[in-house]
C-alpha cells in the first residue's frame, strides 16, 4: 500500500511538471521567433508597454515613431502577448489573400457571447464561403 501511494504521488507530481515544461519550451520557441523581428526593447512581464505610458495626446506620436523607425514589419510586446505590426501594403496583401491566416486573435473569443459569429468575429471560412453575400453587403 505504501508503495502504491508513493507511485501515485510521483505520477501526480510528474505529469504536471512534464506538461509545464512542454508549455515552457513552446513559449520559448515563440518568443525566440518573435524576437527575431525588429522592434523596441522589451522587458519581462511588461513587454514594450512602458513606451506608451505617456499622455493621451502624445500616444499617437509614439506609435508613429515606432512605425517610422521599424517599418515595414515590427514586433511589440503587450505584456506577455506578442503583436506583429505590418505597414507595407504588399505584405498585408500576401497575408490577407491566404485563407490560412484569417483566423481571429484570441481576444475576439470574448466578443462571441455578445456579438455571436458575425462580420467582426467570424473566421476566414465564412468570408470565403459567403463571398457574394459579403461583397453585396460591403458594396451597398
Amino acid at each position: 500500500m505504501e508503495f502504491m501511494n508513493l507511485l501515485l504521488t510521483l505520477f501526480l507530481l510528474l505529469v504536471p511538471c512534464v506538461y509545464l515544461l512542454k508549455l515552457g519550451f513552446r513559449r520559448a520557441r515563440i518568443v525566440r521567433l518573435i524576437d527575431k523581428l525588429p522592434g523596441p526593447p522589451a522587458y519581462p512581464l511588461v513587454g514594450t508597454i512602458l513606451d506608451v505610458l505617456v499622455p493621451r495626446d502624445k500616444m499617437m506620436s509614439v506609435f508613429n515613431q515606432r512605425v517610422e523607425k521599424y517599418k515595414p514589419i515590427f514586433r511589440t510586446w503587450l505584456g506577455p502577448f506578442p503583436q506583429v505590426s505590418i505597414t507595407s501594403p504588399e505584405y498585408i496583401e500576401v497575408i490577407l489573400s491566404t485563407p490560412k491566416f484569417l483566423e481571429k486573435a484570441y481576444i475576439y473569443k470574448f466578443l462571441h457571447p455578445w456579438l455571436g459569429t458575425g462580420l467582426l468575429t467570424s473566421t476566414g471560412r465564412v468570408f470565403i464561403s459567403g463571398g457574394t453575400k459579403l461583397r453585396k453587403l460591403l458594396s451597398f
